[in-house]
């Protein structure tokens, strides 16, 4: 009863699929490139929205899809957002008119280089940093770059509006890197990257469909109830803290995940491979990758947990606090205190009206300091 299509996607090449259907014209003659239910055919023949008899070949998405939903660019600025990453040197336009009518993008592409795992998180984390569309500049960023834009509220129901649509979104549950390598040892080839939470603010580790089972702080997470037991509260703790002060902490949150991804991520991998590559036991090859894997979730988990409390200390109350005695002020950009009226604001004091001074109260007053400092938890105020 389901009706349905499917294009080979080229060993060589990408597809890039955001909340909207992506296969135009089906040409089930060609059986190794193209696969689709009859009814795909039957029923658009019975609806009169296709005629077979006319030699043309079925326009699927054209047939069974309305385009994009919610906002004109939801669906297709993300495929142009991954596009400009992985395939930047094919010029692809950001706007179009209508998105089943102009057909902006490709169904697939030939990235320019093979990706690497760094290549595919980058764009799963993508606000369209750098562009005309960057999501962590102007007024509605704030004064500290947010990208984030949350759901509409009392508010939006009296301003009629959008806000762009990013890859990486703050309600996003979880999202995962699979690579399969059929060159590495044994068992050892399939990898889920997986992370839960928003791509911006979590970590990706290594699974194995091989192992026992998840490991504990990823085999739950309930949204509703704060756990600390949990992968996906530690990842949401961190998105929430880093949100204040964004253009701050995407620079901490970075550091860790490429610590965490590349450099023992990696090293858990190579590890796995080393280790447990020709074992051919089931239960052994569990255990050698529960072990591997699951020691370097755990500490992934207790990573991000530390990075949360590192983020509250450093950026709290207005400071950037670093370690081991040292408290900068941030303020705020120029360009946000003209924007929002600073300047507008409660004047400096007005002069003092002179007065005259007797000759009994002229004595010489005690030096008082320009400056005083108070040391306070590891930071210092003036005042």
């Amino acid at each position: 009863s389901a009706i349905w299509a499917a294009q080979r996607v080229p060993d060589d090449h990408i597809a890039v699929v955001a909340n909207a259907f992506i296969i135009r014209e089906v040409n089930t003659s060609d059986s190794a490139n193209f696969l689709a239910s009859a009814s795909a055919f039957s029923v658009a023949q019975e609806k009169g929205w296709w005629d077979a008899a006319s030699g043309d070949l079925l326009d699927f998405a054209g047939v069974y899809s309305d385009g994009e939903y919610a906002h004109k660019y939801y669906s297709g600025r993300r495929m142009w957002g991954a596009y400009r990453l992985l395939a930047a040197s094919t010029a692809l336009p950001p706007e179009y008119d209508e998105y089943l009518a102009s057909r902006p993008y490709p169904v697939t592409l030939k990235p320019d280089r093979k990706l690497a795992l760094a290549d595919v998180t980058a764009m799963l984390r993508d606000h369209y940093e750098g562009t005309a569309y960057d999501m962590t500049q102007g007024l509605a960023a704030g004064p500290f770059g947010s990208p984030n834009r949350f759901a509409a509220g009392a508010g939006e129901a009296q301003v009629a509006g959008n806000w762009e649509r990013s890859i990486s979104l703050y309600r996003t549950t979880d999202s995962y890197v699979a690579v399969s390598r059929a060159s590495a040892p044994g068992a050892t080839g399939g990898v889920l990257w997986f992370a839960p939470g928003a791509a911006h603010g979590t970590v990706y580790v290594p699974l194995s469909p091989h192992m026992s089972a998840v490991p504990a702080a990823y085999s739950h997470g309930n949204p509703l109830e704060f756990d600390r037991a949990t992968a996906t509260w530690a990842t949401r703790t961190v998105s929430n803290i880093m949100d204040l002060k964004w253009s701050y902490a995407v620079k901490d949150v970075a550091a860790a995940q490429d610590a965490l991804e590349t450099v023992a991520g990696g090293a858990a991998v190579a590890a796995v491979e080393s280790e447990c590559g020709k074992i051919t036991k089931a239960a052994a090859l569990a255990d050698c990758m529960d072990g591997i894997y699951g020691e370097h979730a755990g500490k992934s988990v207790a990573s991000w947990w530390a990075l949360a409390d590192l983020l509250m200390y450093r950026y709290s109350d207005g400071w950037v606090n670093q370690l081991p005695a040292s408290a900068d002020p941030t303020g705020y950009p120029a360009w946000w205190l003209k924007a929002v009226g600073y300047a507008q604001g409660p004047p400096p004091v007005p002069p003092t009206p002179s007065k005259s001074v007797s000759a009994a109260a002229s004595q010489p007053a005690a030096a008082v300091p320009q400056q005083a400092s108070v040391r306070r938890a590891g930071a210092v105020a003036s005042f």
